[in-house]
């Protein structure tokens, strides 16, 4: 009988586990035939995939941090690394073309396999200026995002953003913007400027999205941690988890799911 070396059990082990794991993407795929270790299962499926997490920072948008924006010492800029947008809020960049330009968006698509994308906005978001700004942000991020979709109706719908901050503008522009072509949902952020979801502020918005039947998609903004996680994108890997789990306890505990039972989140 021969004994196997550590590295040869290792190895065993490791095939055992691929050849498991390209069975089990078979399966969940509904991909014919037997499936071998390694293949690439997801593009020879009929399957559709739908990318929820694609953000997107149109150039109207971009072109009003940086012209209203400046009284808050905002200001989107390029450089030969990729552009940037800075808030009070925080920043964001270097990001390729491909949060701006459709057409290498969808061309990156294409590469991926992707066949849809919901678009959202993404950090820093647009809760950082006043009343005034936070909603003529909020109406060009909207209205550049249904135009994005009437450009490709079959690659691209999103999720609608709001000046949560300011409770009866964000309803206005939550009646406005919920009717254009490619809306499927709101985009709100773990956190409002540091306001946890139940806050009573959100209350009227967040009933009102309950009663639109319309799902919300939670993403981490000004995460939890600090400078303490500014090293080796630790605000990622560790205040992204951390910030989500927070503000889900917020919306158990603090009452949200109670007083709006059917709210998709």
């Amino acid at each position: 009988m021969k004994i196997k070396s550590a590295s040869e059990e290792g190895m065993s082990r490791r095939q055992l586990l691929q050849a498991g794991l390209a069975t089990a993407a078979a399966v969940a795929m509904g991909s014919p035939g037997e499936a071998k270790a390694q293949e690439p299962t997801a593009r020879t499926t009929n399957v559709r995939v739908i990318d929820i997490h694609a953000h997107y920072f149109p150039e109207a948008y971009l072109d009003l941090v940086a012209s209203d924006g400046k009284r808050f010492d905002a200001a989107y800029y390029t450089t030969d690394k990729g552009w940037f947008i800075k808030t009070p809020a925080g920043g964001n960049g270097p990001l390729p073309a491909k949060f701006i330009d459709l057409k290498v968006r969808i061309a990156d698509m294409d590469q991926q396999g992707v066949g849809l994308q919901a678009i959202s906005l993404t950090a820093p978001m647009l809760y950082w200026g006043d009343a005034e700004l936070s909603a003529k942000l909020a109406k060009a991020w909207n209205d550049a995002a249904t135009t994005a979709h009437q450009a490709y109706p079959t690659r691209l719908v999103a999720f609608l953003t709001l000046p949560m901050l300011h409770p009866d503008r964000a309803l206005s522009e939550l009646e406005r913007a919920r009717k254009l072509p490619g809306m499927r949902g709101v985009y709100l952020g773990t956190n409002i400027a540091g306001r946890d979801l139940d806050d009573p502020l959100f209350e009227p918005v967040l009933g009102r999205i309950e009663a639109l039947d319309l799902p919300i998609f939670l993403h981490p903004v000004e995460t939890v941690g600090g400078d303490r996680l500014r090293p080796f994108f630790l605000s990622n890997l560790i205040g992204n988890p951390v910030d989500t789990a927070v503000a889900a306890c917020h919306l158990i505990f603090g009452g949200v799911l109670d007083r709006q039972p059917k709210l998709q989140i």
